[in-house]
């Protein structure tokens, strides 16, 4: 977390409990790549942005994933019925936040081109938009992703969530003012769910690296 001057209070909860049940029995977020595991990866770009607090949920594999955060200044939550799907986990985070909080961002631990800058912008744009306002990532094309900034208005609607659909019944179902905060590329989207979805961010970022030298 940076120094600067907060007009609202911003958490960030990263969703980290998940099985890698399409890994086949690899943890996708114990994958390295250059000393650096995935969930570290993730949890560091949250942790350098402009948020305050930043707790993340974590279930299965649970003590491998917190060895791999140690040193980080975050908060770590167990999740005890991480089985029951992604909304178990955004629960668990809620009741965890601080009374005083104005918003909070979801996000996930598998998208590893989600970065600070990424944070900053939603942060940016809830201190400029109206308190009731979701903010939600989408990609380049304008397809709608991750992270989400809730406000404190929909808190209670996240701590009613079942199953493994996240917030998705709320956007369906609930008449919220929700804005758009473009990401470039395919950021928003990106995760890792297959082994090949890893192979694909490593040549990608050798990519990225490759031009920037040149």
């Amino acid at each position: 977390m940076r120094n600067f001057d907060k007009k609202n209070e911003i958490e960030i909860i990263m969703l980290a409990a998940g099985t890698s049940s399409r890994m086949k029995g690899v943890d996708k977020l114990l994958l390295e790549l250059n000393g650096e595991k995935l969930i570290q990866r993730t949890t560091k770009e949250a942790v350098e942005s402009n948020a305050g607090l930043v707790r993340v949920v974590l279930g299965y594999n649970s003590a491998e994933r917190r060895r791999a955060l140690n040193g980080l200044p975050i908060d770590i939550i167990y999740c005890n019925n991480f089985k029951f799907g992604v909304g178990a986990s955004i629960r668990a985070g809620i009741k965890k936040l601080n009374a005083s909080v104005d918003a909070v961002i979801i996000a996930l631990a598998d998208m590893p081109f989600v970065s600070r800058r990424d944070f900053d912008d939603l942060i940016q744009k809830f201190n400029h938009s109206p308190k009731s306002c979701v903010l939600r990532a989408v990609s380049e094309e304008g397809t709608a992703g991750h992270p989400v900034l809730f406000p404190k208005s929909v808190f209670g609607h996240l701590k009613s969530l079942r199953g493994d659909i996240g917030a998705k019944n709320i956007f369906e179902s609930r008449k919220l003012q929700v804005e758009e905060v473009r990401m470039s590329g395919d950021r928003a989207l990106f995760d890792i769910d297959y082994y090949q979805d890893w192979e694909n961010f490593k040549k990608r970022l050798c990519n990225s690296s490759s031009t920037r030298k040149s």
